[in-house]
């Protein structure tokens, strides 16, 4: 019978063939994707079989100077560690030595003593300025305010001085040591015997008493007794440090006491016994060890406390000044290292420095600011400026320094406020304008100086005419710093100036009255090579007048120097050299004080209204003739 084929069945046949053609595709990638796999795992264990200790391997042949730059087994901050057993390091020393020997060391240095320290006061002139601008600003510029007010102006000039101030001056600090430590508790294991003579035996009815006097303190860890009885011995029981026998004893025996744990005090006593049969017994073996033909002796093993020395080094430092004012320029050894021997107790204790005592020098700014005290106090003035004027010639480096202030002076004229425009109704206004503003005492000066530069070649009737001599003069340093008689204030009132001769102390008076220029120092005496003594160099002179010519003219102006400071040159100035100099540009500050205690100067107020009256006398005088 023929089936019919109906269109469904049809379907059916054709997705049931494709579902079966799609599973045997499935059925194949996937044998195809294990077989891969299992190749690639096959590959990688292979490998990693390959490559199994290799990282060991290259450990241990890995060379560090191929893979690091600069790579070195020993670089030289190895030497800062000891090792386990050292006492001490030197990497302080190394550091300090360091700073001062590397650039950015000595960069930091020069920044510590070379700059003066900065004075920010809202006093300063800039400043308060400043501020009354921000407050007045609306009413100036926005006419504000009235119309017209009254006001005071203020005006600003400027002024350049130049003085002198101490840099780079060595002070040195001491570090001393001695021998000193602590003790610290121990335990300690030690043996000891108790000898036959150091028993003490007696009787009491059957039983016989055998005691000692307990040699130390501590606990017993283990015990023995050495027996050796005179013949035959007829005890029952024998018993001591919870050990107990039984029997006779006829030969010498060693027997293991049960006294681990047991703790004594010393000179505790301690007590065995022996049982007999009776007191007869017991009577003759207590005569027996009393007469030593018998004996006994026993041995411990004792943990005692103890205590034992610990020896140190302990360091002491004098400082005359402040050493967070300098820096640290070098350290030298003052006593010799090796070992040192300490006894405590009777019992030696030995202990090794590298050195027993430094001397550290620092370089440090002077405790005084010369000349410049009073620039470097002002918050109206700041640095702007500075040069070499005296050299250390034993250490080659700068010891005073010429400063170069600038300072701002407000001058304050009345006058009227109106719609934002200031109208003086004084002098001051044109006078700061015109930079009169103390004119007059320069001026003086200016003339005073000639005319003692015309009094000095006056004297002179040969052809070697000069002006403004000086004469040189010096003071000692001890280089341990305890005595400076060449301090710039303090004299009669510091006590490391009493050594000081009466040259020194002219000298002294003649700094304080800024008569002196420093020329510089040098080592004078010195021993085993390290200087034990400086000396200082200055020219005197017998004026301010002479001073500032000398100094600013011939040394700032046509730079002439002093000489040396082993061999000052403080000659006088020639006359071509006076002719040279621009007085103009001399600071006479220093000279006003004497000035102005010795003449009666009018102030530049009445200067003005002076001249103003002559032109009024003036122009009435040629009115008067016009008129006739």
């Amino acid at each position: 019978m023929t089936r019919k084929t109906s269109t469904t069945d049809f379907v059916c046949e054709i997705t049931f063939y494709i579902t079966l053609i799609i599973g045997i595709i499935v059925l194949m990638a996937l044998a195809i994707n294990n077989s891969q796999a299992n190749s690639d795992y096959s590959a990688g264990s292979g490998f990693g079989k390959q490559i199994s200790g290799s990282s060991k391997n290259a450990i241990k042949t890995f060379d560090p100077s191929t893979a690091v730059e600069g790579y070195t087994a020993n670089p030289p901050e190895k030497g800062y560690w000891p090792g386990t057993t050292g006492t001490s390091t030197s990497i302080g020393e190394k550091g300090a030595e360091q700073l001062a020997n590397s650039e950015s060391g000595k960069t930091i240095a020069d920044s510590i003593v070379n700059n003066p320290t900065d004075n920010i006061s809202m006093d300063a002139p800039f400043l308060e300025n400043g501020l009354t601008a921000q407050k007045n600003a609306e009413a100036v510029t926005g006419g504000t305010g009235d119309f017209c007010t009254k006001h005071t102006q203020n005006f600003i000039t400027f002024s350049r001085h130049v003085c002198n101030r101490d840099v780079n001056v060595q002070e040195v600090c001491t570090r001393s040591s001695s021998l000193t430590g602590s003790w610290r508790d121990i335990t300690e294991i030690k043996y000891f015997t108790v000898q036959p003579t150091d028993f003490t035996y007696s009787q009491n009815g059957s039983t016989m008493y055998f005691s000692f006097t307990a040699p130390a303190s501590g606990t017993i860890n283990s015990a023995t007794m050495a027996l050796s009885p005179n013949g035959l011995l007829l005890t029952t029981t024998t018993g001591i440090f919870n050990s107990t026998w039984n029997g006779t004893w006829l030969n010498p025996v060693t027997l293991t006491l049960n006294a681990a744990g047991i703790g004594l005090s010393q000179g505790q006593v301690v007590s065995g016994y022996m049982n007999f049969r009776n007191s007869s017994l017991a009577g003759g073996a207590t005569n027996t060890f009393n007469s030593r033909k018998a004996n006994i002796s026993i041995t411990m093993m004792m943990t005692v406390p103890g205590r034992v020395w610990d020896p140190r080094v302990e360091w002491s430092e004098f400082c005359p000044f402040s050493k967070s004012d300098g820096v640290l320029a070098k350290t030298e050894c003052v006593e010799a290292g090796g070992n040192k021997t300490v006894y405590m107790d009777g019992k030696p204790y030995v202990i090794y420095q590298g050195c027993w005592a430094y001397r550290d020098t620092y370089i440090t700014q002077s405790a005084t600011e010369g000349s410049c005290g009073q620039f470097a106090s002002s918050p109206a003035c700041t640095v702007v400026g500075r040069g070499c004027d005296a050299y250390s010639e034993d250490a080659g480096y700068c010891i005073n320094e010429a400063v170069t202030y600038e300072c701002e002076k407000v001058t304050k004229a009345e006058g009227m406020l109106c719609g934002g425009e200031f109208f003086c109704s004084d002098g001051l206004c044109e006078q700061v304008k015109q930079g009169q503003d103390n004119g007059f005492k320069q001026a003086v000066s200016q003339l005073a100086a000639v005319a003692a530069a015309g009094d000095d070649v006056a004297e002179l009737n040969n052809s070697d005419i000069k002006a403004f001599t000086g004469k040189g003069q010096t003071c000692r340093k001890t280089a341990v710093g305890f005595s400076n008689c060449c301090k710039d204030s303090g004299w009669g009132h510091d006590i490391g100036l009493s050594s000081c001769n009466s040259e020194e102390k002219a000298l002294g008076e003649a700094k304080e009255r800024k008569l002196t220029v420093d020329i510089g120092e040098y080592c004078s005496k010195k021993v085993l090579g390290v200087c034990l003594e400086k000396k200082r160099a200055y020219c005197v002179f017998d004026s301010k007048l002479a001073q500032i010519v000398q100094q600013q003219g011939r040394k700032w102006q046509l730079g002439i120097g002093f000489g040396s400071a082993k061999s000052p040159n403080c000659r006088g100035i020639t006359i071509d050299e006076l002719v040279s100099i621009k007085f103009d540009n001399l600071d006479f500050r220093n000279f006003y004080d004497d000035l102005e205690s010795g003449l009666e100067i009018p102030e530049e107020n009445e200067l003005m209204q002076r001249v103003q009256e002559q032109i009024k006398e003036e122009i009435g005088k040629k009115g008067q003739g016009a008129a006739q």
